[in-house]
């Protein structure tokens, strides 16, 4: 700093000696010329530091250009993944949060441990108060629906818990009492299995403000087992004897269906060539093939060499494939960035019905594995309530059906029993009809041989006649017209009545 006011100084005090001796010598050309050399000495050299400045500024700008890129990049990696990952990574921001929000989706609020006790149609729950003394019920509101489980106690870590172990059916809130910490429920719907629960309650139950989700690892978290390393045999038994035993389900233990059931459990997330290695050791099975549909198969594909570029932000329907026709990932929950190169070497797990076309992919298929359909407990239970709505109905209509079949079949009651008497007044009729023709026969019959005999008679007198007259010809005087013939004698007296 002091030379640079040392120069400064001197400088004034060669401009000043420049000014007065221009007055002496009368030199102003040369004095001016100076002057100018000065200053375009200095001009040069704070441009030349100018210069310089902006050079150094470029590059450090250059350089905090290139950090920026290094840290937007860092900055995605840690929020997506690695740039060449078709799927969040699991140590990614948005791969974590993925995780969280399936842990916390429909994650409602519970309530637990209430004491169930029975009120006409309706359910008195009693909860204890929480920790804090806080009221339990003061959390829950009149009309709400809730799904509702019997708790079990459970030891966990040497604590024995209660915890749900069977869901009893959907409730509806009829009424709050806040200060003695109940709640009035109404049943919506409740499992055939849980009828005997709710018309006498043994267990505490525990209230969820939402159905909670289908999880594959939820048995084998309780049980310590490893998803891959898993005893199927030992998990197997498990599933028989403590999570979903035959008499819960309303299964019989040794049908074809409750052993596929069980199977869709213990083989979740393992390979086709394990659990068919397994099937073969069971000689007591009903099904020797385990053969479950494409769509509930994954894939794992090992890349020969690099591939073509995938685009990662399909708009298709997920339910077209993760990766469509055109190898864009229609899955939310593949990486969505600019294109990605799959590498060689590189393994991918892809659903088996939706392969890989339309672009080059050099994969092999190395392991299939099966992936149990998880199952949207809200869902079923919602198609399943208007199910049981519309059998109600159903029900309805056919007791009303019922009430008019039972009119008609009273009415066809009557008329049977009107036409049954009838109808046995016509049998006396039709008797005493017979009779009375036997009778009316009988007189025919007479007058038939009355007739005959007459008819004999009338023919006997006629000759007698006829012979009469052949005797009295001869007799003088006698014409022909004195004696009518016999028949018209005998026409007109029965005309006259005689």
């Amino acid at each position: 700093m002091i030379p640079w006011i040392i120069v400064g100084v001197l400088l004034i005090a060669l401009v000043i000696g420049l000014i007065k001796s221009a007055g002496t010598w009368n030199w102003v050309p040369m004095v001016l010329l100076s002057l100018i050399f000065i200053t375009a000495i200095f001009g040069v050299y704070h441009a030349s530091k100018l210069y310089k400045a902006r050079g150094a500024w470029i590059h450090r700008s250059e350089q905090n250009e290139i950090l920026a890129e290094k840290a937007i990049e860092a900055a995605d990696e840690v929020l997506y993944g690695p740039p060449d990952a078709l799927a969040y990574g699991e140590e990614s921001v948005l791969g974590t949060n993925g995780e969280l929000n399936l842990l916390k989706i429909d994650q409602g609020r519970i309530w637990s441990g209430g004491e169930p006790a029975v009120n006409g149609q309706l359910i008195t729950l009693t909860f204890p108060p929480d920790s804090s003394g806080v009221s339990l019920a003061s959390q829950i509101r009149q009309d709400m629906h809730v799904y509702v489980f019997a708790e079990q106690g459970i030891d966990v870590g040497g604590k024995e818990m209660a915890l749900p172990v069977r869901y009893v059916g959907t409730f509806q809130v009829q009424s709050v009492d806040v200060a003695a910490n109940m709640a009035t429920l109404k049943p919506l719907f409740v499992t055939s299995q849980s009828a005997s629960e709710v018309a006498t309650p043994t267990t505490t139950w525990s209230l969820h403000e939402t159905m909670p989700r289908d999880s594959r690892s939820v048995f084998l978290e309780d049980l310590g087992m490893d998803i891959e390393e898993r005893d199927i045999t030992a998990y197997r038994n498990a599933l028989r004897d403590r999570y979903l035993p035959a008499e819960m389900l309303g299964m019989d233990p040794a049908s074809k269906e409750y052993e596929a059931l069980l199977d869709q459990y213990a083989f979740d997330g393992l390979s086709m060539n394990v659990i068919q290695r397994w099937i073969d050791q069971q000689p007591d099975r009903i099904n020797d093939l385990f053969d479950p549909d494409d769509i509930d198969r994954d894939v794992l594909l090992k890349f020969t060499s690099d591939s073509e570029p995938i685009a990662v932000d399909g708009t298709a329907n997920p339910s077209e494939g993760r990766l469509g026709p055109g190898g864009l990932a229609n899955d939310p929950g593949l990486h969505h960035g600019s294109d990605v190169t799959i590498r060689k070497d590189q393994e991918i797990l892809l659903t088996k019905e939706y392969p890989l076309t339309g672009v080059n992919f050099p994969a092999d298929a190395i392991v299939d594995y099966y992936r149990r359909p998880l199952r949207d407990y809200p869902y079923v239970l919602e198609e399943l309530g208007r199910l049981s709505q519309r059998l109600r109905e159903a029900i309805g209509d056919m007791k009303a059906d019922i009430v008019v079949s039972d009119a008609i079949i009273a009415d066809t009651t009557t008329q049977i029993s009107h036409r049954t008497d009838l109808l046995a007044k016509l049998q006396s009729d039709l008797g005493m009809r017979q009779q009375e023709l036997a009778i009316l026969d009988q007189h025919r019959q007479q007058l038939e041989s009355r007739l005959g005999e007459s008819e004999q008679t009338i023919r006997t007198c006629y000759q007698q006649i006829l012979e009469l007259r052949k005797t009295l010809e001869p007799v003088e005087g006698l014409n022909d017209t004195s004696v009518r013939p016999i028949g018209e004698g005998l026409i007109g007296d029965a005309r006259q009545g005689r």
